[in-house]
């Protein structure tokens, strides 16, 4: 049971940490939509994607062995590792709104739990 629950939040983050670098990696400047299309299908942001996607899918598998709200917990718990992810490494800030919203994020997360 416990190894389930760890396997679901470590994988739920690496996903979403992923899904994040994806983001980063394919936001580079276009000239429009083909450009975007472009940098969506780098081949390294590509495999990105699909390693990200790959981690969150097994995530919920073992999430839902657990509970049936392991969906919107993962969802959730990629809502603060993206606002983490923000700080590191693209120089977010931290305003009073967001750690509210913050707090309320985890507490709906242990009440899903």
């Amino acid at each position: 049971m416990i190894f389930n629950w760890a396997l679901y939040i470590v994988l739920a983050a690496l996903s979403y940490i992923g899904i994040s670098l994806m983001g980063q990696l394919g936001g580079a400047p276009a000239s429009g939509t083909l450009g975007v299309l472009i940098n969506a299908y780098k081949p390294l942001t590509l495999l990105v994607m699909l390693v990200a996607n790959g981690l969150w899918i097994v995530a919920v598998y073992y999430g839902l062995q657990e509970t049936r709200t392991a969906i919107p917990a993962a969802i959730a718990l990629g809502v603060v590792v993206s606002f983490v992810y923000s700080l590191v490494f693209l120089g977010g800030t931290v305003t009073p709104l967001r750690v509210g919203g913050l707090v309320l994020i985890l507490a709906g997360i242990y009440l899903l739990a």
